[in-house]
């Protein structure tokens, strides 16, 4: 005799649930942003659901691994995008950029 299936309705909602294409946008955002959160947000999950995701991979697996490069990535953005902004460009003093004369 077999046991009878569940009402559609009584099944988890998929959208509640981790898929590879989430898991890739997810990174591609967690290498923009730097935070998990807000990656997270973005595909609709929860944060505590990608660090449950991690968990659930082996330390040495592909998405702990793409994780880790994300966020060297983001770091390395957020670094050159400072560095941009640090640099200043310099007019030789007699240029008169607002037309006002010396």
């Amino acid at each position: 005799m077999s046991t009878p299936r569940p009402h559609k309705s009584a099944l988890p909602d998929p959208s509640y649930h981790w898929t590879t294409e989430k898991a890739w946008v997810f990174l591609g955002a967690l290498a923009e942003c730097r935070r998990v959160g807000e990656a997270a947000r973005l595909v609709g999950m929860s944060w505590q659901s990608a660090y449950r995701l991690r968990e659930r991979r082996e330390a040495n697996g592909l998405f702990t691994k793409a994780w880790d490069v994300a966020l060297t990535q983001g770091r390395e953005k957020r670094q050159a995008r400072r560095r941009a902004a640090r640099k200043v460009t310099v007019l030789p003093p007699e240029s008169d950029i607002f037309g006002l004369g010396r």
